[in-house]
């Protein structure tokens, strides 16, 4: 299933605007039943890996043509807003 965000209509998604941010991204691979787990790793080992510290700002898992939303098989994305390094400046 593939449409323009501003046209879609199916009742899988919905399209929603989010301010610009930085974010670390996580891949989740295989069935959605399993995604908690990608997150709980991206929490106690990819944050910390990377010396990020979460913003308080949206989290979100982004969809796309690598999920098959009738099977809940796929790729996908995890992104966590993270704070800039200058400063802790977002």
């Amino acid at each position: 299933m593939k449409c323009a965000p501003r046209d879609c209509h199916c009742s899988y998604f919905a399209t929603l605007r989010i301010p610009p941010h930085r974010y670390a991204v996580f891949t989740h691979d295989g069935h959605v039943a399993a995604v908690r787990a990608t997150w709980e790793a991206a929490f106690r080992q990819g944050l910390p890996s990377l010396g990020a510290r979460v913003a308080d700002a949206s989290a979100f898992e982004r969809y796309d043509e690598r999920f098959n939303p009738e099977t809940g098989m796929g790729t996908v994305e995890i992104w966590i807003p993270i704070l800039d390094d200058e400063a802790g400046q977002r």
